[in-house]
């Protein structure tokens, strides 16, 4: 969906469309080892152009069985693992706001990962040399809060005065461009909910004269 920036000259204003940044725990191995890791109340980030979460992009395992396989995946919180955590995992959601001009460019980026998935790895060896501080430039690997803000920058916007694999999931929680909507259990997401709280966002920091 889109929200309309109002016009102080009483036009209709412009479209602007928000786009979603999730950040969750699962509570399996790994994401435990990436919390203990950043010491962060979330291991994992994906972004979403859709509030209802069908369709949240990500690195992430190849095969919900085995951790040590990973990829450019796809995701969906009714489907895969996040299915069968669903009654225990943790979820966090933040918003920020894009032309349709910046969120084309955004889909467009996608797009190459899309067409490119087969070819995508996770960047394990990015993942050690983040937590020394160090960074990572592979075309064909990514971690998750990496890709997340590669996506981000897509659209000609800088989020972050630092290389993308230094960008850590809990930095969107913190960055004053992405505005908290709401937490909880992932059993327990409301899309209608998030829909209204979007709004009320948008028109907090949108006043129209």
């Amino acid at each position: 969906f889109y929200l309309r920036e109002g016009s102080s000259n009483g036009g209709d204003g412009k479209r602007i469309y928000p786009v979603f940044v999730v950040l969750t725990h699962t509570g399996t191995v790994l994401s435990n080892i990436i919390k203990n890791f950043t010491g962060n109340p979330y291991s994992h980030a994906s972004i979403s152009f859709d509030s209802s979460l069908r369709n949240m992009y990500s690195f992430g395992r190849k095969f919900k069985n085995n951790p040590l396989i990973g990829t450019f995946v796809k995701e969906d919180i009714n489907a895969g693992l996040f299915e069968d955590v669903k009654d225990t995992a943790s979820y966090s959601i933040y918003v920020t706001f894009v032309t349709k001009k910046e969120l084309d460019l955004m889909k467009e980026k996608l797009h190459y990962f899309l067409i490119r998935k087969d070819e995508l790895k996770y960047n394990f060896t990015g993942l050690i040399k983040h937590t020394l501080g160090m960074e990572s430039e592979r075309e064909d690997a990514y971690f998750c809060s990496q890709f997340v803000d590669t996506i981000l920058r897509s659209s000609g916007k800088t989020y972050f005065n630092r290389h993308s694999s230094l960008v850590k999931p809990y930095d969107f929680a913190k960055h004053k461009d992405f505005y908290f909507v709401a937490k909880g259990l992932l059993k327990n997401y409301d899309k209608e909910k998030v829909d209204r709280k979007v709004q009320q966002i948008f028109n907090k920091i949108n006043v129209v004269e």
